[in-house]
Formats: structure tokens, sequence, C-alpha cells
């Protein structure tokens, strides 16, 4: 199998400090994507009293998201070729779980992340990204759907908005 399409209509998602950009020559978002990366979460709930309900404010907090991906086998993030079948699915996982986690670890628990919308479209920035999981499916010779879980500390935003 040749290397992945690269497919942008629905953003690309930077891990900077690994320099790991999704999509790639191995990996590529399904479904829905990093469609959950567009709008941020508000948190917060109204209260109810005896004549009415009172309207509490709402707060952007910190968002988890789940990106679906898939990850196939012969070729690795550049598209340079792999040992392929397991071996290849394994060591393109891995490679995804590094620059995801490692950071995590070795930089305090988060790194800085860009994330470009649309192709030719602003670059988004946020300070912190935290590594949550991978949910791994069932891997197979030829590759693995995964839904990558993070979290982000604030909406992404351009640099000086």
């Amino acid at each position: 199998m040749p290397a992945l399409p690269d497919i942008t209509d629905g953003g690309t998602l930077t891990a900077e400090t690994a320099d790991y950009r999704i999509p790639n020559a191995c990996v590529t978002p399904v479904d829905w994507g990093l469609s959950q990366l567009w709008v941020a979460t508000n948190v917060g709930s109204n209260r109810d009293a005896a004549t009415r309900t009172l309207l509490l404010d709402r707060r952007v907090k910190a968002q988890e998201v789940s990106i679906p991906l898939a990850v196939i086998a012969e070729v690795d993030a550049d598209g340079d070729d792999t040992a392929g079948g397991f071996a290849g699915v394994w060591s393109n996982v891995q490679d995804l779980r590094s620059a995801f986690l490692d950071p995590d670890v070795t930089e305090g628990g988060t790194q800085p992340a860009t994330f470009v919308p649309y192709p030719g479209g602003p670059e988004l920035t946020v300070a912190e990204m935290q590594f949550d999981s991978i949910d791994l499916g069932e891997p197979g010779p030829d590759g693995v759907t995964l839904v990558l879980n993070l979290i982000i500390d604030a909406p992404f935003a351009e640099a000086g908005s």
C-alpha cells in the first residue's frame, strides 16, 4: 500500500515538541476527524429558582477531544517504507504515541500544538495540549483504527489575538 493521500480538508494538527503532524503519510483522520478542534467546549449549568431558571455564566475550560485515526503499515510518517505487516503497524502506532506522550513526560505534562482548520486557513495555536490515551481498535497486518484522546487547555487561537 502506498502512502496515504495528504487530505487536509478537515485541518492539520501538529504536536510541536515532536514536530509530528496529522495527517501524514501513515496516519489520517477518519469519521469526524479533527472537527472537534473547530469549536471550544463551554462548561457550566443554569440553576432553577422558585419562579424561573437563572442563566449562569458558561466558561471555556480544558477541552477533551477524541480524534479517530487510521494508521497504515507500509510506510512511516515521512513516507519511507517500513517492514510492513504487524511490525509496520506497531512502529507507526509507537511513533504516534511517542509524539504525544513523551513530551508530556519530559516537558512537564503538556506541549504546545498548532491547528490549521482548513488548507490555507489561519494557523491557530494553544500553549498546552496533553495526551490522555489511545483507544486501539483491532490491529491487522495492513493497519489499525484508533482514537487519540487529548486534553486542550484553552481554545486554539491565532497568535497575538
